[in-house]
């Protein structure tokens, strides 16, 4: 026997790094599945170190051959020459404390047999052995030396594709990851999973003078192709279940929407934005984040949706989001936040009394343009309570009309105010600007008490030889967020009122009490009882109260619009709301206007949820066929589904199968089949809720035996 050669050893070192970490991997892979707890214990890495004493030792030790070497044809004797195969503590001095000096020193070891004079490398000194090629190198063919080359060489990318699988796929790299970011002084609770399939820490917190907060359950999912092959850095998925973020004290949601206007606003260095690096992000889900102060809670983030989000130096995108916080909810469509600008092609929302405290009741709203700091390429339009309020603003321009709206069924007030018309215009470029060239007209109730606008008097009320006006408008408050979120706001915080009244012959009204106690209840005061005049308080209060500038606010008034005097039909709860919308959209799904319809119900979404469960599955089987005739099959799945868990209808099931076969869901789709199948057999007089094609389409049908109601699971389906 010879000594190897150099390109032997290394084609049969290449070909056992190749095997041993094909194998490492496949038994940490199992590791990580069955027993996740030892995948970044000490009892891991001792796995790991009897796994190479089992590869690299005991084969040396038996015969002198690892599979490298075997498929090379070299073998590991004794350095003195003799038959015997090498001892345990040669093996174990070779194969694991030698080759570890070998490499530390960047594999200047395994060099130094190149020019050594007996090819040997440290580790082979170490141990005392040497190694010999069972096959004389003058014996050898062509082929075989070509074969030993391609192996050596091949085994190099390999090896270098399986380290780096060993990187992606298991978890090794795991505990190398929690330094680095423990080093940035954010601690980790236990961190699982893998780059490739998705990491998962049990907990991320930060608690030190700059920054305090805690985050539980937080997966995250990168691109892998993009990171391997691009460098770049994508999300696809980062979702956390709770925790908790430290605020100041004077934190709000408006500042965080102030910040969104400010990214990428001004240079690189500049202080007048916040700069952002490229960053891709595919989905992130936040459910229940608390925004304390103090270890008190200031806000609740109930939940965060968003897809697709990607940020540059000057702009951040979304495709969509949603957006939920006590009282209020918002689910918006290609949002863009650029040079101080937001632009969104859908918001849809809503809000209550617990996130706006005048409020009495629920209500949505909807809107869609360009807000800016530039009121000349600001415009932007939208509606609330079922577009009772629509706006608009274009370029310094303002309009809002609003359509007999009951302002003390919705709003919190002292006053007994009913159904409001009004038509507003302002101009202007600052608020001020706006407030102070303000054009109103309006009309209303006071005490069920129709005041039509007058030109002149502004909004007036005549009963026999009775004459009455009255007249609000905006208050100049000082800091106008702070005033509407104030817990005991009122629409009396945000409007002064004018009330005057007079009769035509003596006597006179004797004082503002007399005066509001004819006009509401045509009686002296002194024969109200205690209840009545407990409703007055408010109204009497505005007859002796000026307006704050001590002007008129008739001269506001400058035209009119017309009320009409029979009574309207009053929308005076969610519910009602709801009922409302349903009428309409289904007179426009007959007329084929499906968007409109799709509208109407999509602005009372909130409202539907105040319905009984019958009525609220209504209301859910009807959006769900506006979205299938609208083709939106997903969301037809999704609503049709919400519509079934309420009432259990058939007709709902039928729904579910015509969804699901446009969605090609043909196994979905065949359950809902059967289980409609069974409940017909059981009840045939349900056949007469389904509609005519389906009705003919079971009339051939086999009967046959089928599960319960099957649960359908529409996925990617958002409302």
């Amino acid at each position: 026997m010879q000594q190897a050669s150099i390109s032997s050893r290394f084609a049969a070192m290449n070909l056992d790094m190749l095997i041993y970490t094909a194998l490492w991997q496949g038994v940490s892979m199992l590791i990580e599945r069955n027993a996740p707890e030892f995948a970044n214990s000490g009892i891991f890495i001792s796995l790991s170190f009897i796994f190479a004493i089992l590869y690299f030792v005991v084969p040396t030790k038996l015969s002198g051959q690892t599979l490298g070497k075997k498929l090379i044809g070299l073998k590991v004797v004794p350095q003195s020459g003799d038959k015997e195969p090498v001892s345990w503590l040669q093996a174990f001095l070779r194969e694991i404390v030698g080759k570890i000096l070998s490499t530390i020193p960047f594999f200047l070891g395994y060099l130094w047999a190149k020019w050594s004079p007996d090819r040997k490398a440290w580790h082979d000194s170490i141990s005392r052995t040497q190694v010999v090629s069972l096959v004389w190198e003058e014996e050898r063919t062509f082929m075989q030396k070509l074969q030993q080359t391609m192996l050596g060489i091949l085994s190099i990318p390999l090896g270098v594709a399986l380290i780096l699988g060993a990187f992606l796929y298991t978890s090794l790299p795991l505990d190398s990851i929690k330094e680095k970011i423990e080093a940035a002084g954010i601690q980790v609770g236990s961190l699982t999973g893998s780059l490739a399939g998705g990491l998962r820490f049990s907990e991320i917190r930060r608690h030190d003078e700059n920054q305090n907060f805690s985050l539980g359950s937080v997966d995250v999912k990168f691109n892998v192709s993009a990171l391997v092959y691009d460098r770049q850095f994508i999300i696809e998925k980062l979702t956390a279940e709770e925790g908790h973020i430290e605020v100041p004290p004077d934190f709000s949601w408006y500042t965080v929407f102030v910040n969104l206007m400010n990214l990428g606003q001004g240079g690189q260095g500049d202080e007048g934005g916040l700069m952002l690096g490229n960053f891709k992000m595919a989905k992130m889900h936040l459910k229940n984040i608390s925004f304390e102060y103090q270890k008190k809670v200031i806000s609740q983030l109930q939940e965060l949706s968003i897809r697709n989000l990607e940020m540059a130096d000057q702009e951040l995108s979304i495709g969509e989001a949603q957006f939920q916080i006590p009282g209020f909810t918002i689910k918006t469509v290609d949002f863009k936040s650029f040079h101080g600008r937001i632009e969104v092609s859908s918001a849809i929302g809503g809000m209550g009394p617990e996130f706006l405290p005048l409020l009495k009741v629920p209500v949505d709203f909807h809107v869609k343009g360009v807000i800016g700091k530039n009121p000349r390429t600001t415009k932007f339009d939208g509606g609330m309570t079922i577009d009772k309020i629509k706006f608009a603003y274009d370029g310094g321009k303002f309009n809002m009309t609003v359509d007999k709206l009951l302002l003390n069924e919705m709003f919190k007030t002292a006053l007994p105010l009913e159904d409001l018309d009004m038509k507003l215009t302002a101009e202007g470029e600052t608020a001020l600007d706006l407030m102070s060239s303000i054009n109103i007209e309006y009309g209303l109730k006071v005490c069920g008490n129709e005041f039509k606008p007058d030109p002149a008097k502004g909004p007036l009320f005549a009963r026999a030889d009775r004459t009455f006006t009255f007249a609000m408008m905006p208050k100049p408050v000082e800091n106008f967020s702070k005033t509407i979120f104030a817990p005991a706001a009122t629409l009396d915080d945000l409007f002064a009122y004018e009330m005057k009244g007079k009769k035509q012959i003596s006597p006179g009204f004797a004082n503002p009490k007399e005066m509001v106690a004819d006009l509401c209840y045509q009686k002296n005061i002194a024969a109200l009882q205690s209840p009545e005049l407990e409703k007055l308080q408010g109204l009497i209060a505005a007859a002796t109260t000026a307006h704050p500038s001590g002007g008129s606010l008739q001269a506001l008034l400058s035209k009119s619009v017309p009320i009409t005097v029979a009574p309207p039909a009053a929308v005076s709860t969610t519910a009602e709301q709801a009922r409302t919308a349903m009428t309409e959209a289904r007179g426009l799904l007959r007329s084929g206007k499906y968007v409109e319809a799709k509208a109407a119900l999509e602005n009372v979404h909130l409202a539907a949820e105040t319905l009984p469960p019958v009525e609220a599955g209504s209301f859910y089987n009807l959006k769900a066929w506006v979205y299938l005739y609208s083709s939106q099959p997903t969301e037809a799945a999704h609503s049709f589904d919400q519509a079934f868990q309420l009432r259990k209808d058939i007709a709902d099931a039928e729904g579910l199968v015509r969804a699901n076969e446009d969605l090609k869901n043909e196994d979905e789709a065949q359950k809902w089949l059967e289980y409609m199948r069974t409940s017909l057999k059981e009840n045939p007089d349900l056949k007469s809720h389904l509609s005519p094609n389906m009705q003919k389409r079971f009339t051939e049908s086999p009967p046959a035996a089928a599960p319960a109601a099957p649960t359908s699971t529409s996925e990617g389906a958002e409302e």
